[in-house]
């Protein structure tokens, strides 16, 4: 074991460290008969073929009586009765390869008429682990039938505890239920079946728009180009004003000072090369088909301030022309873009998109200018601007319109190429900070708090009484807001999600989906290094709180409390490390048996489903806190698996923040006593490992009618006195 780090090493060689890694690897071998794992596609290579079944026809588009075969790109089965074709079935991972909250992927089986609607939506296999904690398939089937009779060209607001969550601007917007507490997974199932349907519908000609004639746009292409290249082809307008243009007073009069840039976000061949695959993606997800985005960057004096993070110009000074149609490009449709992804762009320019619906008329095939209007630096007079916009004709499909017509044609599809763009579509992790503004300021609010608590330990636990208000009023919070009202509960999942994507890469995006547990990871994270484990689990786990409270009154009305030995506790503790590494085996083994085994948590039940589980799930969540009741914190000192994790990062820790005597352990061991965990050793140190930093020890380190060091010190001193 020469070759370990010291601490692996160390810890290894413990008596009880070689049981637990032997229990560990026998019950890691006895476990492949039971591992199932993800299932193989069918016969010709798509899932859809699989399990797109006889019985699941009917499920997926009612009427129809018979299956085709998988033809198309992306693949898909028409359906018919008898020889009438009635619609298409299409397998969400076959057409958007999408993932769940799991990092796995999942299989809804769609349809869709040859109206462009919903028809059915079956749900076939998944590896969500809501249903192993508390929720059943019947949930996710009976949100996903909400989809039915939806024209695949609208977009979907997702509403939880009557918030969206995820929106669009779009004035054909239907409004769905989530499943409460089950965002992700509920906006992920969602986000797969649209976006599929859209492009398979796409594929196979299917109207998608009731005045869906003429040409349309082709959003599937892609290449990479460069600003200039962009500029000089068309598909990124740009005019350049000088100063005598402007009328500008001083300067040199041929110098430039305006620049404006003005694009249509619409075919991922612009949008890609403007806002990188993710900023279109997230720019993309749950529009309308009929909404368009419109993309313009301004420089010098175009520019609302001297910063270019001030904005763009005042809304009111823009406007889109096509035709007799005037359209304001109003503050309410603009969204910032806080950085970009193209290739040879300028510096020092601000940046943001307009969203239109179908209602504001634009026509994207057809050609339009952007009028941007300015007061004369030489007088009162205003003066206008314009950039004639026309898309590139290899952005274009079908026949050119006749003259004087003005359908809608495909103003704003948005749908994503198949080829395009990653295998993690997702929704817009930004929309869900924005949706969660509030809770991330209350819970930031809160962490700082808890830092001044932490920081200024020493001056408010000299202070018993101010020191019990602040930590019942704390674990009350955490319980409570945190815990119940925010659901921002970490769980061994997010653990193992971690590990699964440092193995695998790590996506940005799918952690920033969840703001609360994002910023509450980031913060165990960085306390590890001051704290170790001890910040989390002892301050800020709604279940750890909650068994500390309940412990408190339960001694409060008299309970009996039971202490274990030394020698059975240390035992004891070994068990939640063997879990741990139990479960992490078992994530590169078969993740649904880890995501099963993760049932020992009781963390889904008792926060976030607030006890609305099946009783089995009820009964076990109440027996750990009854447990607790009579033994603190019985659950996270010798099963938590979460805690054996973040104790192995806590070994991070550089600093001793709890002060200890020489006396302490020996003679003197009042605070082994007090100590409500026996994270205080015989000898007096303590085992941060196993800490929770209830600073109980502390408040009796600087109490002089506790402490017995200060007791003889105070005593000696009155004596002297009295001498």
């Amino acid at each position: 074991m020469v070759c370990l780090p010291p601490l692996i090493r160390h810890w290894a060689g413990t008596s009880i460290a070689r049981q637990m890694i032997g229990l560990a690897g026998a019950v890691l071998v006895a476990v492949p008969a039971l591992a199932r794992d993800a299932p193989p596609p069918g016969p010709g290579g798509t899932y859809v073929e699989r399990y797109l079944l006889d019985y699941v026809v009917p499920k997926v588009l009612p009427g129809a009586d018979r299956r085709g075969e998988v033809e198309g790109d992306p693949p898909a089965i028409p359906l018919y009765r008898g020889e009438t074709l009635l619609g298409y079935g299409f397998d969400t991972w076959d057409v958007v390869a999408a993932v769940g909250f799991s990092r796995k992927p999942f299989h809804v089986l769609a349809g869709f008429d040859l109206d462009g609607r919903l028809t059915g939506a079956h749900l076939a296999w998944h590896l969500e682990p809501i249903t192993l904690l508390g929720r059943k398939d019947s949930h996710l089937q009976a949100y996903l039938e909400q989809l039915v009779g939806l024209d695949i060209g609208a977009g979907v607001q997702v509403m939880f505890d009557g918030a969206t969550r995820n929106g669009t601007r779009s004035a054909a917007t239907a409004t769905i239920d989530g499943i409460s507490r089950v965002t992700i997974t509920s906006m992920l199932f969602v986000d797969a079946i649209m976006r599929g349907a859209r492009l398979v519908a796409r594929g196979r000609g299917v109207t998608l728009q009731t005045l869906d004639v003429g040409r349309r746009l082709d959003l599937e292409s892609y290449q990479a180009q460069s600003w200039p290249e962009m500029i000089a082809d068309g598909s990124l307008g740009y005019l350049s004003v000088t100063n005598r243009e402007m009328g500008a007073a001083s300067g040199e009069s041929e110098a430039v000072a305006a620049e404006l840039w003005v694009a249509l976000l619409n075919p991922a061949g612009i949008g890609v090369n403007l806002l990188g695959r993710r900023g279109y993606r997230s720019y993309s997800v749950g529009r309308s088909l009929a909404d368009s985005g419109v993309f313009v960057a301004a420089a010098g004096d175009f520019m609302a301030g001297p910063d270019p993070a001030a904005g763009m110009p005042p809304a009111a000074r823009l406007h889109i022309v096509q035709g007799a149609r005037r359209i304001p490009l109003t503050a309410d449709r603009f969204e910032p873009v806080l950085y970009l992804d193209g290739l040879e762009q300028p510096d020092g320019f601000a940046q943001g998109m307009f969203h239109l619906a179908a209602a504001d008329g634009l026509v994207a095939a057809r050609p339009w200018r952007l009028e941007v209007t300015v007061a004369d630096q030489a007088g009162d007079t205003d003066a206008v601007f314009a950039i004639d916009y026309r898309l590139p004709d290899r952005y274009l499909k079908g026949a050119p319109l006749e003259p004087g017509a003005d359908p809608l044609s495909m103003a704003g599809d948005v749908t994503l190429g198949s080829g395009m763009v990653g295998a993690f579509p997702g929704p817009d992790w930004r929309a869900e900070w924005r949706a969660q503004q509030v809770g991330v300021i209350i819970l930031g609010a809160s962490l700082v708090g808890l830092l001044v608590i932490l920081l200024l330990q020493d001056a408010i636990v000299r202070r018993p009484r101010l020191f019990l208000i602040l930590r019942l009023g704390f674990m009350a919070w955490t319980a409570g807001w945190i815990g119940w009202v925010a659901g921002a509960q970490l769980s061994v999942i997010h653990v193992l999600n971690w590990i699964q994507s440092v193995a695998m890469g790590i996506d940005w995006e799918f952690f920033l989906m969840e703001p609360l547990i994002f910023v509450l990871t980031a913060f165990v994270v960085v306390s590890a290094v001051l704290w170790g484990r001890a910040a989390f689990c002892g301050w800020l786990c709604p279940f750890g709180a909650m068994q500390e409270l309940l412990n408190r009154l339960a001694r409060r009305l008299g309970v009996a409390q039971f202490r274990l030995s030394a020698a059975l506790a240390q035992r004891l503790v070994a068990v939640k490390y063997l879990i741990f590494l139990i479960l992490v085996g078992l994530t590169f083994y078969s993740i649904e048996l880890a995501y099963a085994a993760t049932a020992i948590e009781p963390f889904k039940t008792a926060i976030t489903f607030r006890f609305d589980a099946p009783w089995p799930a009820v009964a076990y969540a109440l027996a750990l806190l009854g447990i607790a009741m009579t033994i603190e914190r019985f659950y996270c000192r010798f099963v938590c698996p979460l805690g054996a994790g973040l104790a192995i990062l806590g070994r991070l820790n550089m600093f001793d923040w709890l002060k200890r005597r020489v006396d302490c352990g020996n003679p003197c061991g009042q605070c082994n006593r007090i100590c409500p965990v026996g994270a205080i050793l015989n000898d007096g140190s303590i085992d941060m490992n196993e800490c929770f930093y209830c600073l109980d020890c502390q408040v009796v380190y600087y109490d002089s009618h506790q402490c017995p060091p200060l007791i003889k010190r105070r005593k000696r001193a009155a004596a002297a006195l009295a001498a």
